[in-house]
């Protein structure tokens, strides 16, 4: 985006690209979810889904 607004781009990716691009992301949500798990004070094996 610049002063003129956003700008828009149409690009293919394949699976492995895209999870390069987000590997840093997942990472940053480890640890904020495993404090969720202990404060919750639930088990891993107690989780059936995640809903994003």
């Amino acid at each position: 985006m610049d002063k003129s607004g956003p700008k828009h781009m149409n690009s293919k990716v394949t699976r492995s690209q895209f999870e390069n691009l987000v590997a840093h992301l997942i990472k940053r949500t480890i640890d904020p979810c495993k404090k969720a798990i202990k404060d919750a004070d639930v088990k891993l094996a107690d989780i059936n889904e995640v809903i994003l």
